[in-house]
Order: C-alpha cells, then sequence, then structure tokens
C-alpha cells in the first residue's frame, strides 16, 4: 500500500489532489486484505478499482460506513465491486454505462431500494436477497412459494432504513402467469446473484445454467440434438431420449470405476523403507551399501492401500509405543540429541544444548544474469533507480522474465517493499499459467513472503491438483506460515492421491522428498499435530546432516543436481550412492522435479552443490525454466538450518554445472 497523503480540499479547489492523481505512477498487482478502512476515519470512501484482487484473496472489510465502488475498465470484476458498494449501503459506479451527471447523482443523492420481504416462513429462495435500487426500468422479484395464493409484504426505503411496505396477493391461476416460464426466471435470478462471486459459486452457476438450459460466463450456446449431447453437457433431455440418455449415464459410470480401478498411488511403503534402509546405518557393512531387505523394517512390498484408522493415543502411549519400536530406538539413536519432545514411533530425548556441534557454514552463489536493462540499472544513481526501472518498463510490459529480474535487482538493494510490488506485476498479467506462478511462487518463498507465496501456491493447486508437486509446494508454504497441521495433511493427501499411470511413472522419487517434508513437520511439531489418519509404517523422523532439494517450474525440462563432497566424490544420478554417505533421488528428465540429495553424517571439510541443466523441450513466452534450490543442514534436528536460492537456466553450454553454493561443516 502507499504511502498515505491528506488532501484539503476548499470551495472545490481540488488542484493539488489532481496534480498527484495525473502524476502517479501505477504499479504492482492488486491485494484488497491490505485495505484497513477504520484506519482512516471519515463519512464516505471512494473506491476506484476494477474489482480484481491479483496478489490474494478478495477480502474485503469495508467497515462501517458507505464504499462507493467506481470502476471504467470495461474488464472489471463488477461482481466484486457490486458486493463491496452494497454491503456497505453504497453504490456501484460504473462509468463504462453511467454518464457524468448519472454518477454524479449517485454520489450525491441516495436512491430509493427494495429492502427485502418481511418475515415469512412460507416464503423462501428470494432473489434479490440483498438490497436492489429502483430505476425506472422496473423491478424484478422470484421466491419459492409454499402456499399458492399467500400475501407477502415488500420492504422498500433509502440505506438500510424501511419507510414503505407494499403487500402483494399472489395469484398463480392467472393466465399470463401461466405463460411464463417462473421457475426458469427464478434461475436466472439466482444466477446473476451468484455471479457476483464467481469463483466462490462457479459449480453452482454451471449446475444451474445446465438444469434450466441457461447460457453462463462458463457455458457458451450448445447445440443439443443426440443423447450424447445431452449426456456431454449434462442437460436433462426430452422424454424420447431418456431411455438412451440414462443407458449412456450408466456405461460412462462403469468406465469411471475401470479408469479409477487403473489409477494408483506412490509406492510410499516402498519409498519409506528404501529411505529408512539408506539412513540406517549401523546396519550398513559400508557407507552407502544397503542391507538386505530382510534386515529393513519390515513393510508390504506391494501397492500403498488406504491405511487402517487408528486413534491417536495419550503422550505416555506413544513414548511406550516407541521405546518397543526396532524403528523408533533407531531413528532416537540418530536423531540430533538437542532435540527435546515427542515424535510419533521416535523418543527423543532432552540433553545439554551447550554441547552442540558447531553450525556448518553455508554460503550459496549469487546468482545475476546479464541482460541490457540490468546493465543500464548498475549505472543508475540509488536516488534514480525505480524511476529508470518505470521507464524501461515500456519495453518489456508484458515480459514476466523483466519483472523477475526487477524485483531481484532491487531484493539485492536491500529495498523489499520496491522488489515485492515490481514482483506482483506477474500476477497481474492476468496469463492463468501453472508454470509462471509456480516461478512467482518460488521468488515470493524465497524473498520471505510467504503469505503471498501461500496464495500463489493455492492457485497452482487449484489449476494442477492432479500433479503431486501443486500438493508438496501448496503444504510447503503452509509450513513456512507455521501451519502445521494443515501443511501435514496436505502433505499426506498429495502422498497418497490415486494418480494417473503416467504422472507415477514420471514422478517417480517425488515421494521421497514428501516423506521426508511430511515426517521433518510432524517430528518438530509432534504435539500440535494430529496423525489419527496416517498410515503409522511411514511415520518417523530420519533426521540427517545435509539436505539438499532441486525444483523448477517447466514441464519437459531435464536439470539434474550434483553434490561433491570434502573427498572429491560426486553424488549425481550416475553415482546415486556414494561412498561419503550421499543418496540422490530419483532423475527426473521429463517432470517438474524435485531432486532431493541427502547426506546422514556429513564428513569434515567443504561440500560444493551444482546444477546441470541440459533444456527444455519448448520455448513459452512465460521465459525460462526458473529452479528453486532449498538447502538444509542438521534437517529434522532442531537446529535445521534452510537457505534459498532461485536461478533461471537458460543455457546448457556449461557442461562442468552451475554452481549453487558450498557449506563446510567442522
Amino acid at each position: 500500500m502507499r504511502k498515505k497523503e491528506l488532501y484539503k480540499i476548499v470551495n472545490g479547489e481540488w488542484s493539488a489532489l489532481r496534480n498527484a492523481l495525473e502524476t502517479i505512477t501505477y504499479d504492482g498487482a492488486t491485494n484488497f486484505s491490505t485495505i484497513n478502512l477504520p484506519a482512516i476515519p471519515c463519512e464516505e470512501y471512494l473506491l476506484f478499482s476494477d474489482g480484481m484482487s491479483t496478489f490474494a484473496e478478495h477480502t474485503f472489510v469495508p467497515g462501517n460506513k458507505p464504499v462507493y465502488a467506481i470502476c471504467s475498465s470495461p474488464v472489471s470484476d463488477y461482481g466484486t465491486l457490486f458486493n463491496i458498494a452494497n454491503n456497505s449501503g453504497a453504490q456501484l459506479i460504473n462509468l463504462n454505462v453511467l454518464n457524468t451527471n448519472s454518477a454524479v447523482k449517485l454520489l450525491l443523492e441516495q436512491p430509493f431500494k427494495f429492502i427485502g420481504i418481511q418475515s415469512n416462513s412460507n416464503a423462501k429462495n428470494i432473489f434479490p436477497s440483498y438490497p436492489v435500487a429502483l430505476t425506472s426500468t422496473g423491478f424484478s422479484l422470484t421466491g419459492i412459494s409454499a402456499v399458492p395464493d399467500q400475501v407477502i409484504t415488500l420492504q422498500f426505503g433509502y440505506g438500510n432504513t424501511v419507510t414503505v411496505e407494499k403487500k402483494v396477493q399472489l395469484n398463480f391461476s392467472k393466465q399470463e402467469v401461466k405463460q411464463v416460464n417462473l421457475q426458469r426466471f427464478w434461475a436466472q435470478q439466482q444466477i446473476a446473484e451468484l455471479d457476483l462471486q464467481y469463483e466462490k459459486n462457479k459449480e453452482a452457476i454451471a449446475s444451474l445454467g445446465r438444469m434450466f438450459s441457461i447460457v453462463t460466463r462458463n457455458t457458451s450456446l450448445i447445440v443439443l440434438e443426440t443423447a450424447e449431447d445431452y449426456v456431454r453437457y449434462k442437460i436433462e433431455p426430452p422424454a424420447e431420449l431418456r431411455k438412451e440418455y440414462y443407458a449412456i449415464l450408466k456405461q460412462r459410470q462403469r468406465d469411471k470405476v475401470q479408469e479409477q480401478e487403473y489409477a494408483t498411488t506412490f509406492n510410499i511403503l516402498e519409498a519409506y523403507q528404501n529411505l529408512y534402509k539408506w539412513w540406517d546405518a549401523k546396519k550398513n557393512t559400508s557407507p552407502g551399501k544397503l542391507p538386505a531387505p530382510s534386515e529393513a523394517p519390515e513393510t508390504n512390498q506391494v501397492r500403498y492401500t488406504p491405511p487402517t484408522v487408528v486413534r491417536d493415543e495419550e503422550v505416555k502411549q506413544d513414548e511406550a509405543i516407541a521405546e518397543k519400536s526396532t524403528f523408533g530406538t533407531a531413528a532416537n539413536q540418530g536423531a540430533d540429541a538437542s532435540l527435546s519432545g515427542k515424535v510419533s514411533g521416535v523418543v527423543i530425548t532432552s540433553s545439554n544444548k551447550n554441547n552442540r556441534e558447531p553450525a556448518p557454514t553455508v554460503l550459496l552463489n549469487e546468482w545475476v544474469p546479464e541482460r541490457p536493462y540490468l546493465a543500464i540499472m548498475n549505472n543508475q544513481a540509488e536516488k534514480n533507480l525505480y524511476n529508470k526501472y518505470v521507464e524501461l518498463r515500456k519495453d518489456y510490459i508484458n515480459s514476466p522474465t523483466f519483472y523477475y529480474d526487477m524485483a531481484n535487482f532491487f531484493f539485492r538493494k536491500n529495498d523489499k517493499a520496491t522488489g515485492l510490488k515490481i514482483l506482483s506485476n506477474i500476477a497481474e498479467l492476468n496469463i492463468e499459467d501453472h508454470e509462471l506462478f509456480a516461478m512467482l511462487g518460488y521468488k515470493l518463498k524465497e524473498a520471505g513472503f510467504y503469505t503471498e507465496a501461500l496464495y500463489v501456491f493455492k492457485k497452482v493447486l487449484q489449476w494442477r491438483s492432479h500433479e503431486p508437486q501443486s500438493y508438496r509446494h501448496y503444504a510447503l508454504a503452509l509450513q513456512d506460515l507455521e501451519k502445521w497441521q494443515e501443511a501435514a495433511d496436505t502433505l499426506y493427501a498429495g502422498l497418497t492421491k490415486k494418480y494417473d499411470d503416467n504422472i507415477i511413472e514420471d514422478y517417480e522419487g517425488i515421494a521421497d522428498a514428501m516423506l521426508m517434508e511430511l515426517n521433518d513437520i510432524i517430528a518438530l511439531h509432534r504435539p500440535q499435530i494430529k496423525t489419527t489418519k496416517y498410515n503409522k509404517k511411514i511415520i518417523g523422523a530420519l533426521p540427517v546432516d545435509i539436505r539438499v532439494v532441486l525444483n523448477w517450474n517447466r514441464d519437459d525440462t531435464d536439470i539434474d543436481l550434483w553434490l561433491t563432497d570434502p573427498k572429491g566424490e560426486k553424488c549425481f544420478f550416475g553415482n546415486s550412492q556414494t561412498a561419503g554417505g550421499a543418496l540422490i533421488s530419483n532423475d527426473m528428465t521429463n517432470g517438474y522435479g524435485p531432486e532431493q540429495l541427502m547426506v546422514k553424517k556429513a564428513i569434515k571439510g567443504k561440500y560444493k552443490i551444482q546444477i546441470h541443466y541440459y533444456g527444455d523441450s519448448q520455448m513459452k513466452l512465460t521465459g525460462p525454466s526458473t529452479v528453486l534450490a532449498e538447502v538444509f543442514t542438521r534437517y529434522s534436528t532442531g537446529n535445521e538450518q534452510r537457505k534459498l536460492i532461485t536461478m533461471q537456466m537458460e543455457s546448457n553450454e556449461d557442461k562442468d554445472g552451475i554452481l549453487v553454493g558450498e557449506f563446510s561443516f567442522e
């Protein structure tokens, strides 16, 4: 939100305000949740907006004073603006349809309104259900009456004050009433009201539209000739087609059941078992060598099936179970001694915090791309930086990469407010592209804007709920905001959801990362998290000294993660388990990652993280592939460090890899 300014208008003199409005620089996305009207005391408010909150939910608290919503853009969310104005007792002033005199009249005069009907148990589902200004074009009211010829009392007035009541006798026997399709008329008015909050009500709108053959904003004129057409659009057919219609529906249902049978889940039991076998180093004859399957914890070597619901026990019972569990004992021995608390399947004992091992040193490589506009910015005086950005913007107005780079430039200058404003322009581009929003979310996460990142990743989950990455990103955004239970539940939902076979095949390895993250949340916040519905065979912390996760936002992209240890051994897809104890997850060459690399017990010296970018199969308007590298030390121990860095991959010429960072253990 911009800095507040006070302008005094005396005898109509408003030149200072006019100059400010004419010279204002419009930049950044819209976030209605930042508007705090009670902090600006006055009698009325004027909201000039297109009604689109592009960087947060459409949350607007108007207070108890009138808010006049004024718009002039032909592409506006009129429903949101109408709700804001109407709920405050004011008016929506749409300058696309009103001339100046009419608009001024709405500002200066309170219109006469229909306010509602007198309380009546025999009348329900009344539309409109909110106060409506009366105009010369007339007024319509629809609803459902439990009594055929009852009397209802209409209430009218100004604001929310009733000044006039009018009784109306319903008469369904009149000829003109019989000639009107009242049901369809009622549905039209209900749809019009639901459309004021379209995103929230779009499923109900679509359902009513199909039921009453009404064209809505998410449907077009439909040609219905065969029973297949009616099935396709879920519309009840005429009598002569119903037999065929229901036969097709029955067959479609059988096909759907069959498709569900082919859909499957990630084999999280096997994935967890493999992670545990690697982690349980005390059973390994040499670092990096897996024990025989019989030595690993007992699990079912089959596809995962939904777990049996088990009640959460009291903490003392949890401890008793853990003490009797071979897995619990092993996890306890590997956990950092400084973590004190209760973990399902693990008992962590308290210790002297003064005996902690020294924290590793982590240095990430600053990523600064070569761009012509950045070269120009680097030659500007500090006081001219923002103005120069605005000047350059006109040549890159629709380029996501430009806003990404410029935001990064200001972040490096420690001007986070300006950086966020510039970065938010990506959400204003009106490109509902999940890859673009993932890029935006990565940068917000890196910069520490967790609330904004949550909104972005929630959008991605809405668009791409058929992909496990969407659940993972949203869950980790919840974790950043300390919403532990929601984060754990979202991760578990993503792990156990049924996916198409191609998803399971392309994203093999993502379960490894999600299992580590789920157990990290549970381990560090166990008292706050209910795990009743979770499969207990996959619950238990696996603390490690090093964990690096590489994410990227573009499909059909091949990026590899490398880790070189102090002895010079490199862990990568061709050497997935090293003598130094490193383990990397499955090499993803098609999807969006992630790739996870871990070292349970780091050796002394310097580790180096690199990325090898092979390229992607397509060019997009949303720009190059963006990666987010998450670097953790002492993961799941209570002494965890996390550092993030985003980078954009534009060249596959660097065969030696791109340096992400280095960290040292003493």
